[in-house]
C-alpha cells in the first residue's frame, strides 16, 4: 500500500529565497540627505520615483535641509515609511543660505515664506535699511514668530 503514496520531494533551505538578503538590499551606511541622488533615495524602502523626485524638488527649494525631520513637510511622504527611513539618513552637508540683504525679493519663492511675508521683508528693508540680526526679522511680523525660527537656518546677514 505505501507503493501508492507519493511524497513530494522536499526541498532544500537552499532552495527558497533568502529571506535575510531583504536586509542586504537595503546598506547600513547612512545618506546624506543634501547631495543624496533620486537613485540613490528609491534604494530607502518605500520610496519610488515620485517621492524621491518630491524629496528632491522639496530639498532644492529649501535650499537644502537643516534637519532630517524636515521630511515630513515632503508631500505624500507617508508618516510609516519616514520611520523606516530615518535611521539610514543624515545630513553633513549644510543648506545654503539666504543673503537677506542682498536678495531680488522680486519672484523669490521659499516653502518657509508666503508671499504676504515676501512684501513684509522687502518693505521693512526699504524702510529701515539692512536686516542686522534676528531681531530685526522679528518685528517684521510680532503676532507670530515661528516662521523667523523656521527660515533663520537659511538665514545670513552678510
Amino acid at each position: 500500500v505505501s507503493s501508492l503514496i507519493i511524497f513530494p520531494e522536499t526541498k532544500s533551505e537552499t532552495t527558497y529565497p533568502d529571506h535575510g538578503s531583504i536586509k542586504e538590499k537595503y546598506s547600513s551606511t547612512p545618506i546624506d540627505l543634501n547631495i543624496v541622488t533620486a537613485s540613490e533615495l528609491e534604494s530607502l524602502p518605500g520610496i519610488g520615483t515620485v517621492l524621491a523626485e518630491r524629496i528632491i524638488k522639496y530639498r532644492t527649494s529649501l535650499g537644502g535641509y537643516h534637519y532630517i525631520e524636515q521630511l515630513k513637510e515632503c508631500y505624500g511622504l507617508p508618516p510609516e515609511t519616514l520611520e523606516k527611513i530615518l535611521p539610514r539618513l543624515t545630513i553633513t552637508q549644510a543648506p545654503s543660505t539666504i543673503p537677506i540683504n542682498t536678495v531680488d525679493f522680486t519672484g523669490f519663492n521659499h516653502p518657509y515664506l508666503n508671499k504676504k511675508m515676501i512684501r513684509l521683508l522687502q518693505a521693512y528693508k526699504a524702510q529701515h535699511g539692512p536686516f542686522k540680526d534676528i531681531s530685526d526679522l522679528r518685528k517684521i511680523y510680532p503676532p507670530d514668530s515661528t516662521w523667523c525660527d523656521r527660515l533663520l537656518p537659511y538665514i545670513n546677514f552678510d
